[in-house]
């Protein structure tokens, strides 16, 4: 029988404020993938919208910081850790519900890897 891989929600899907800051206790199982869900409201119409408003995310996204026992093991930018994510390890963001109605919900996927590949 092959490897059985443990998938948990560390924090169910939570209303952040435009500059709050969270601490979010991540579970004690082993990591090898995090995946950061991100939904957004369209504000106007069309297809530039979407693309400005993912902009926009990874723009005011200032810093993630992941830290175990004080020491930071992924820091950066949402921008940053997006490019450095797709360069080394090939994991690109991810979305899905992408309709460019106004008032609708669209989802945006960020994985930030702890190693060279996910689930290794």
């Amino acid at each position: 029988m092959g490897a059985r891989f443990l998938q948990s929600i560390v924090r169910p899907n939570t209303d952040f404020p435009a500059g709050a800051f969270a601490t979010i206790d991540l579970p004690v199982n082993p990591l090898s993938l995090l995946l950061l869900n991100f939904e957004l409201t369209n504000a106007a119409d069309g297809a530039a919208a979407i693309e400005s408003a993912v902009d926009d995310l990874l723009t005011n996204v200032t810093s993630v910081i992941i830290k175990h026992k004080g020491e930071n093991i992924i820091s950066g930018t949402l921008r940053d850790l997006v490019a450095v994510n797709a360069i080394v390890g090939g994991r690109f963001p991810g979305w899905d519900r992408m309709n460019s109605r106004t008032g609708q919900i669209r989802r945006v996927t960020v994985p930030l890897g702890f190693g060279r590949k996910s689930y290794n």
